[in-house]
């Protein structure tokens, strides 16, 4: 989830023996625009994939797409096979369920999307994401509960206090690690706006505007429908 310093460009022209770098981790980053954020993420603490035949593409900003097959994914974590899966810059994986049928015109695999009748209205549109990324480990803790106490007795020179302190916890931290979220990405075909419903079945944050619809819109009616509660 972090950004790594982009290094010059000497450095990504660079053979990945000269470099320092894993030969395998380099053809994975070659063509990625932050190469040295690529090559930190593929490096520290992640394993790199076992190679396998994938149907893959690049988008205009050298994001890479493929359907996943079978074995593990770049978190060491089991790949949704047959689920579309995108790779950002900074390592993070977003799977997309498919169907293995519906495409676009440019060949692309194109993600299955529901219609959700909310209220009588269809007017919304789901897509299932599964999405994946590291977290930091985060260090404990201690926290303080209430307020110190103070109790006297006596009255004069025989006067006589004693304080108890407030009481503390401690607050246990993570180990971070490989971290895996599904979510409900939800579209307002009227509203043209868009959120997030997570595992618990709540949005994520405000709903947000979309400057365009969305594709489907047009043939939400044709659309398989999905049983949520929004």
């Amino acid at each position: 989830m972090q950004r790594a310093l982009v290094v010059g460009l000497a450095f990504a022209l660079l053979a990945p023996a000269q470099a320092g770098v894993d030969p395998e981790i380099h053809n994975i980053c070659k063509d990625s625009k932050d190469y040295s954020g690529c090559v930190q993420t593929h490096t520290v603490g992640i394993q790199v994939p076992t190679k396998m035949s994938e149907e893959c593409w690049k988008d205009d900003d050298n994001n890479r797409l493929c359907v996943a097959s079978e074995g593990e994914d770049r978190f060491g974590l089991p790949k949704k096979e047959g689920w579309i899966y995108w790779t950002d810059i900074n390592g993070n994986v977003s799977y997309f369920e498919w169907d293995g049928k519906r495409r676009r015109a440019n060949g692309w695999p194109k993600s299955v999307d529901y219609k959700i009748i909310h209220k009588g209205e269809t007017r919304y549109i789901g897509r299932n994401v599964l999405f994946r990324y590291m977290q930091d480990p985060t260090p404990s803790r201690s926290a303080t509960i209430g307020s110190a106490n103070t109790y006297c007795s006596g009255t004069g020179a025989y006067l006589s206090c004693n304080t108890t302190p407030a009481p503390t916890i401690t607050i246990p931290g993570s180990t971070g690690g490989a971290i895996s979220e599904r979510y409900l990405y939800v579209f307002d075909c009227k509203e043209s706006t868009w959120v997030y419903y997570n595992e618990k079945g709540k949005p994520s944050g405000k709903w947000i505007k979309d400057t365009s619809s969305h594709p489907s819109c047009k043939e939400i009616n044709e659309l398989p429908v999905l049983e949520y509660k929004l």
